[in-house]
């Protein structure tokens, strides 16, 4: 199982990365990867996730959730290192 990682890698090392991980997996195993990754080939379904994302940004910043450029003034003022505030909870 894989989150949060893979989307980091350009095409080769993820390709690269894909066949290192195939060779543990036993027959009828599955490697799971649950990050999401654009894919330039499929444009229409890469809008509907960016819509879908903003739209649930913008739901929870009433709540006081911090979009990334929130979290980034948190920690330019050391803030993240001491931890969220109460009640603040991070964007995905």
């Amino acid at each position: 199982m894989s989150a949060r990682a893979p989307h980091w890698l350009h095409n080769q090392p993820l390709a690269a990365l894909y066949g290192q991980v195939a060779a543990p997996v036993r027959d009828g195993g599955v490697f799971v990867n649950a990050d999401h990754m654009i894919d330039e080939t499929t444009p229409q379904i890469n809008a509907v996730q960016r819509a879908r994302r903003l739209m649930r940004m913008d739901q929870a910043k009433p709540e006081g959730a911090l979009d990334r450029s929130g979290r980034r003034r948190l920690a330019a003022k050391g803030a993240a290192l001491a931890g969220r505030p109460p009640g603040v909870r991070a964007l995905r």
